[in-house]
């Protein structure tokens, strides 16, 4: 049969139990005996069977915590993954309500632009209108003075003419 080595890492108060078995048996016990026996006064068992019971139990009642941990880490984990869904439904959902929003905003305000560019537009066409009269009617009276003008100078000419014509006539007629 092998031999097998195995080395522990004791606590002093372990190592001390361990000795004290060891001066107990007088050199009676194996190493796993002394150790047996002195694992079983640390953990208050005094044979292999309960204290490898215990053992179990011990293991079990680990494992148990180890599973219900792991059972409430992943119901945490899946609430965490279902929040951080919901949170990203939510946040597409309004970012596409915003662009909804914002592209109705831009129409209604590219409407607003368009209707105040023909307002302006016909603004523009009505004072270009305005000005076509007035220099119409700064034409019209300019040609009206000129008329007026033409008429004086027209009856100054005839009065005139009457005069020297008179003046003629007196002549002539003695």
């Amino acid at each position: 049969m092998a031999k097998t080595s195995v080395t522990f890492r004791l606590d002093s108060e372990l190592a001390a139990r361990l000795k004290d078995a060891a001066e107990k048996s007088g050199g009676k016990l194996t190493q796993v005996q002394i150790v047996e026996a002195a694992l079983a006064d640390k953990f208050a068992v005094r044979d292999s069977g309960r204290l490898l019971a215990k053992v179990n139990e011990s293991q079990q009642t680990a494992l148990t915590l180890v599973k219900e941990q792991s059972a409430a880490l992943t119901e945490f984990q899946e609430k965490v993954r279902t929040g951080i869904s919901g949170f990203a439904t939510r946040l597409h959902d309004d970012v596409e309500q915003l662009e909804r929003s914002v592209t109705q905003e831009m129409r209604g305000t590219n409407a607003s632009v368009n209707a105040l560019q023909q307002q302006v537009a016909g603004m523009i066409g009505t004072m270009r209108q305005i000005e076509h009269g007035v220099q119409q009617a700064a034409e019209t009276r300019l040609a009206t003075w000129q008329l007026l003008a033409l008429g004086i100078l027209i009856g100054l000419a005839t009065f005139g003419a009457g005069v020297i014509g008179l003046n003629l006539w007196q002549r002539l007629t003695g």
